[in-house]
């Protein structure tokens, strides 16, 4: 995959550079033995004081002296047991904690220097304990747990804190990420607020992280979805917490982010993550990318301030720009008269139909039911003529129900006059525009959504869950037990095994044949003919009679659309032709003269 590189030059690069003026003789990391750590004072002056339960240091701390013995077990869990959403429930039995190391100097004059952090675990087995990779968060525990500042709990304020936003509800941390060995990869001071909706009612929430020049840095400047993913440096990640209200299995949302990963649309990379607040063992989130004008920025190269963000949630949200051109295009598709060849060129010089179709069609697939009235999102670049493409992002709300018809459901149900349900109302009878969104699914239903490959990712985050989910429910009590996650698993295989001859025959109800048969009734010959859309498609011919009975028939290739069939070895009757397609069957009575 090609990586964009040359737009990391146009990023502003100027920033305060910083040095760590406390050094420690062992690197933050998951470690199978008890440690001595010997702290080293950069600045040559003043004295070093450190905390072991991740509080700041000042002058009432311990001053470093020789050796800080870390061991397992060192220090009890206590944010753990705050209360921190509406379902709340108390861990069952102990919380792991490691140790959280914080240091500064300060001189006899209270000069302090910057705060250096280390994070250390000890487990004898701890690659078996969390085989993959971890995120440590250091924070101030009154920034996050004080009734009247902190982001993650109810609060005494008017409005509960975890409902609160914007820059007066962020809170510095220092951040912490750890390859599946253990090995610190890298680290960073950012800013972190609440993310989500409903969602911040849950016990274990979601945070939006922000990188700063006030904390350091104004990107992160790493790799954090591998050397070949496309994007390299980030304004804003998420740490994003499995959703309680739509699934127990609690990676759908992963798997089918990375089942796209290939499509070139604006998908959310992830990463599942091992999290710990200040050494506490906090469950298993998932680091992701953040969809915004700085996404757009750096993937794109289209300064933020060109640029429109517009979300839907039961109604337009303006996340960066404005709602001019959105209001536009609303208007253009709500009094419109679609009808006639011009429809979809016409709708295609408003939006990137391949963004559209990729979006649409992936969640069809799906069965996303917390969609288009949510969770849909779009980006423009703020100049005439441009068009408004699609992000992808949040499909907890998927893989539940194999036999939804999800273009009655998009268009019907969920119509509360987003742009999605208006466009489908308007061009699922539009053979042009049907063409391209059925190819799109025969051919996903042939590869990237196929059984065996969906199974076999399926089986890929089982497996990698498994070691942790027993963990993760004595944390959050959420999935109700092992037994409860395993049924989620025969669940979202079920879905897989079913839902591709479910959405086949939705097509066929919904969308128009992808070929035409002539001549019919027939002598000697028969054309079939596809779709431009389905050029070099494979397909299969099969031809039966009334009672069941199979016959073969030659079929030769006149044209990379255009087949012809011999039914001159048949006899006169009726007889059915059964094509299929990516997984999709379609049927023509055909008459043999």
């Amino acid at each position: 995959m090609k990586k964009i590189v040359f737009l990391l030059f146009s990023l502003p690069l100027i920033f305060t550079a910083s040095y760590a003026q406390v050094e420690a003789s062992v690197p933050s990391g998951f470690y199978t033995n008890d440690l001595q750590v010997l702290l080293h004072n950069a600045l040559g002056n003043g004295k070093i004081h450190y905390t072991l339960d991740g509080s700041r240091p000042d002058t009432s701390s311990v001053v470093f002296e020789g050796p800080i013995a870390i061991y397992q077990g060192q220090r009890s869990a206590s944010l753990s047991y705050v209360p921190t959403g509406e379902e709340w429930v108390r861990p069952e039995g102990l919380v792991y904690t490691g140790t959280t190391l914080r240091a500064v100097v300060i001189d006899d004059n209270g000069n302090r220097s910057d705060e250096a952090t280390f994070t250390y675990f000890i487990h004898p087995f701890q690659e078996g304990k969390y085989p993959i990779d971890r995120v440590a968060l250091t924070v101030d525990s009154i920034d996050f747990f004080g009734n009247e500042t902190g982001i993650y709990v109810e609060g005494t304020n008017d409005v509960f804190n975890f409902y609160q936003g914007g820059d007066e509800w962020e809170r510095p941390l220092y951040f912490e990420l750890f390859n599946s060995s253990g090995d610190l990869e890298f680290s960073q001071s950012l800013g972190a607020r609440i993310h989500g909706r409903s969602s911040r009612t849950a016990s274990q929430k979601s945070l939006r992280l922000y990188a700063k020049s006030d904390y350091g840095s104004p990107f992160i400047f790493h790799p954090i979805f591998g050397e070949d993913h496309d994007v390299q440096a980030f304004k804003r990640v998420i740490l994003r917490a499995p959703d309680r209200l739509f699934t127990k299995a609690l990676f759908i949302d992963n798997i089918i982010n990375a089942s796209i990963s290939n499509l070139e649309v604006d998908n959310m990379e992830s990463r599942p993550v091992a999290v710990f607040i200040n050494g506490e063992y906090w469950g298993v989130q998932s680091l992701r990318e953040r969809h915004d004008e700085q996404y757009v920025r750096i993937k794109h190269g289209i300064d933020p301030d060109d640029v429109d963000v517009v979300g839907w949630d039961r109604g337009p949200e303006v996340s960066a720009g404005d709602n001019e051109a959105f209001d536009t295009l609303m208007e253009f598709l709500q009094s419109t008269d679609f009808a006639g060849p011009n429809a979809l060129s016409e709708l295609e010089k408003r939006i990137d139909l391949p963004s559209f179709i990729k979006v649409v069609g992936t969640n069809i697939f799906f069965a996303n039911e917390d969609f288009p009235n949510n969770n849909l999102r779009m980006w423009r670049k703020r100049s005439y003529g441009q068009k408004w493409n699609f992000f992808y992002y949040d499909c907890d709300a998927c893989m539940r129900d194999y036999e939804i018809n999800s273009f009655e459901y998009y268009r019907s149900e969920r119509n509360d006059g987003n742009p999605v349900s208006l466009i489908l109302n308007r061009m699922l009878d539009e053979p042009a525009f049907q063409a391209k969104l059925s190819a799109f699914l025969f051919e996903m239903m042939s590869s990237n959504f196929s059984k065996n490959e969906l199974l076999a990712r399926a089986t890929e985050y089982r497996n990698l869950y498994a070691p942790l989910v027993s963990e993760h429910i004595k944390r959050w009590n959420h999935p109700n037990d092992v037994n409860d996650w395993n049924a989620a698993q025969e669940d979202l295989n079920s879905f897989i095994i079913h839902r591709e001859a479910f959405l086949s025959k939705h097509i066929q109800e919904t969308l128009i044949k992808p070929f035409g048969v002539y001549p019919n009734p027939v002598s000697q010959q028969m054309n079939l003919e596809f779709l431009e859309s389905y050029e070099n498609s494979l397909f299969e011919v099969v031809i039966h009679d009334m009672m069941g009975k199979r016959y073969e028939v030659n079929v030769s290739e006149l044209s990379p659309k255009l087949y012809n069939i011999d039914f001159s070895q048949l006899n006169q009757g009726l007889y059915i032709l059964q094509v299929s397609i990516g997984g999709a069957y379609y049927f023509e009575r055909v008459t043999k003269l």
